[in-house]
């Protein structure tokens, strides 16, 4: 996940990205469990620590019948989209 935020900061440099470390996380949590920080933190964790994976024969699936057309991109295909925006500034991409 830290490699991905390096590539976020060079790519699309008005976006702001921040990768807190996992303690940072937890002392976040900690200090403030009813705040909607703290409640970021926690779903923070949740989500690296891969506690919710997609089943993915039901995203490939459902992919299939409900986005025919749609191209999924992941984390590493966010490189061939910036290329793609760059090339073609005024296309969705």
């Amino acid at each position: 996940m830290v490699e991905d935020c390096g590539f976020f900061k060079e790519s699309i440099l008005d976006l702001k990205v921040e990768c807190p470390s996992l303690t940072t996380l937890i002392n976040t949590i900690v200090a403030k469990p009813l705040e909607l920080e703290g409640m970021a933190a926690e779903y923070d964790v949740f989500t690296v620590s891969g506690a919710g994976p997609f089943d993915f024969a039901k995203v490939t699936r459902d992919h299939a019948d409900y986005f025919p057309t749609a191209q999924f991109r992941g984390l590493r295909g966010l490189r061939g989209l910036v290329e793609d925006a760059k090339r073609n500034p005024g296309v969705e991409v």
